[in-house]
């Protein structure tokens, strides 16, 4: 049996405490992200960001689907709202280089098992400012999904080019910007 060592132990707990703290900051990253969407309904809001799920590579029978849900409500949006490929910066963690644990680099591209889904509302615009994947799109009549100006924007849905209008899309959904 191994006995840890009075100085071995305060190393594991300072990186226990280092772990316990990333995790708090992603708590809190979330929650930010939650009063953002709830301040935005409701309120004119012109929005520039990037809308990822922030979930490793899993293989699909692993887990159920966390998928993100997204409803604008009287918003005016610019950004990407996308699936993405969630890989560390680094091949191996260890205690050493711990600190990259939380450290990923996102690739937009096609869902595997976690989707993304967004309605927009008819008083709400979205302009896609790079190309983004989405498994479901429900536009309202009035809502606009266009490209940034001098820019074109198509959508497909499951290899088929389909028209941007109002109506409800599921399956593989890439909006396109062309230049």
């Amino acid at each position: 049996m191994y006995e840890t060592k009075p100085e071995e132990a305060a190393q594991i707990q300072v990186k226990m405490d280092t772990l316990s703290q990333r995790m708090a900051a992603l708590r809190g990253d979330i929650r930010m992200c939650k009063n953002i969407l709830e301040r935005s309904r409701g309120m004119a809001e012109k929005m520039e960001s990037d809308f990822m799920p922030p979930m490793p590579e899993v293989k699909p029978s692993t887990m159920a689907p966390i998928n993100l849900v997204l409803r604008f409500q009287n918003v005016q949006y610019a950004g990407a709202l996308s699936a993405t490929r969630a890989k560390h910066r680094v091949s191996h963690i260890t205690a050493e280089n711990n600190q990259e644990l939380g450290m990923l680099v996102h690739t937009l591209c096609p869902a595997v098992n976690n989707g993304v889904i967004a309605t927009f509302d008819g008083a709400s615009a979205w302009t896609v400012t790079k190309t983004c994947y989405l498994t479901a799109l429900h536009l309202e009549p009035g809502a606009m999904v266009q490209a940034p100006a001098g820019k074109a924007l198509t959508m497909t849905v499951d290899g088929v080019e389909t028209p941007i209008a109002p109506g409800h899309y599921f399956g593989n959904i890439v909006m396109t910007i062309l230049e």
